[in-house]
């Protein structure tokens, strides 16, 4: 017979837990090189850490409002091109999504196969020139630190062209068959 509270299924106890034992770590027991023959004085995490020129100014906005401003300043230096300027939220942080819609320039070369025997349609150097602008603009909104493996951004930004102004570039050049 089974004693009241007991069950067929269930009769055991569970074990006592124990404190596990803990060890505490100081510098000296890390900064020894790789071989553990001389002691070294570098640090083992290497960061780096920048801030842009309005990160101050607009850190306490709304990522929308650095949006704006950084769409403003885009139309500002490159007043012949149309560009469409958004922001995206997600659980590893935010973004902000550039997109230019139309200019006169061509961004596009001439097809090419790599190494692979992929084609590939690299941009002209007009078109890397104002992708890197654009993106220059927008790292004077951003803080970012990087650590050996770990990043810490206030966004994240990759301008690009948009679908419809390859297509139609592409289209209107012959690379598309």
């Amino acid at each position: 017979m089974y004693k009241r509270g007991q069950s067929t299924l269930y009769n055991f106890k569970p074990p006592k837990k124990t404190p596990a034992a803990r060890r505490t770590f100081s510098k000296s027991d890390f900064d020894w090189d790789v071989q553990g023959i001389q002691k070294t004085t570098a640090s083992a995490s290497v960061s780096e850490s920048n801030e842009g020129s309005q990160y101050q100014a607009t850190k306490n906005l709304p990522l929308k409002v650095v949006a704006q401003r950084i769409k403003a300043e885009i139309q500002r230096k490159y007043p012949g091109i149309s560009v469409s300027v958004g922001t995206q939220h997600y659980s590893g942080g935010c973004s902000v999504n550039i997109k230019v819609n139309s200019w006169k320039g061509r961004h596009v070369m001439v097809e090419e196969v790599d190494a692979y025997g992929f084609k590939r349609y690299p941009y002209t150097p007009e078109a890397k020139a104002l992708l890197d602008g654009i993106e220059t603009i927008a790292d004077q909104y951003n803080r970012s630190s990087f650590d050996v493996d770990y990043s810490d951004q206030r966004f994240h930004c990759t301008p690009e062209f948009s679908w419809d102004l390859r297509a139609k570039d592409e289209k209107e050049f012959g690379l598309l068959k």
